[in-house]
């Protein structure tokens, strides 16, 4: 890897891994990519904007120094498994165990005992570990720049329809939930389409 510090260690190439990397700009900082799948039909295009591509395990130790990770800025777990990230992070800790400037780790985490269990042990570590859940943020996201700029008139009720009850369904509706009602003080309706014919209110 043609890179020796300061640079940001990206570990899973999914949607969210490609985000940070295009959001991480390999034009201007270095970039490396840790990819199990070497199918992974976005290994081509990330290569092109820059990035380095390691084609490994990023819980596997000699891959994460391979990919030079600790002395990276950030390393980011996003594999799409709680697990793998949690291991990959501890892994880490071990790995910095004994450096002064540690990078920051990041790990996208759906379970949140699991999330804040590997925060406590970073903080025993001294060094930064943050989790988020991106279905989370992400449904944050859209309540912000969708609904609360259409936000109902005096006479208006606000219903939401939701189609399909995935978890990313879910935890939308858990944060139009939280709204409860807006400055009108109607309470929102919802309806959550289950399957075709199937609707539960």
């Amino acid at each position: 890897v043609g890179c020796k510090s300061g640079h940001v260690v990206v570990c899973g190439l999914g949607r969210i891994g490609e985000e940070i990397v295009r959001s991480a700009n390999p034009k201007e900082r270095a970039v490396v990519v840790i990819e199990r799948d070497e199918q992974n039909v976005r290994i081509d295009g990330i290569r092109e904007l820059g990035a380095y591509v390691i084609i490994g395990d990023a819980t596997d130790e000699e891959i994460l120094k391979k990919a030079r990770a600790t002395s990276a800025s950030y390393v980011y777990f996003v594999t799409g498994d709680d697990e793998s990230n949690a291991e990959g992070v501890t892994d880490m800790l071990k790995l910095c165990a004994n450096r002064k400037d540690k990078p920051s780790l990041l790990a996208n985490m759906q379970n949140q005992e699991l999330g804040r269990t590997i925060e406590d042990r970073g903080q025993q570590k001294k060094s930064s570990v943050s989790t988020f859940d991106v279905r989370d943020l992400a449904a944050q996201q859209l309540i912000d720049e969708l609904i609360l700029n259409r936000l109902p008139g005096n006479e208006q009720t606000s219903h939401f329809v939701i189609v399909g009850f995935g978890p990313m369904a879910q935890t939308l509706v858990l944060r139009l939930a939280e709204l409860g009602h807006f400055a009108n003080l109607r309470r929102s309706r919802m309806t959550v389409v289950v399957e075709p014919g199937d609707v539960v209110e």
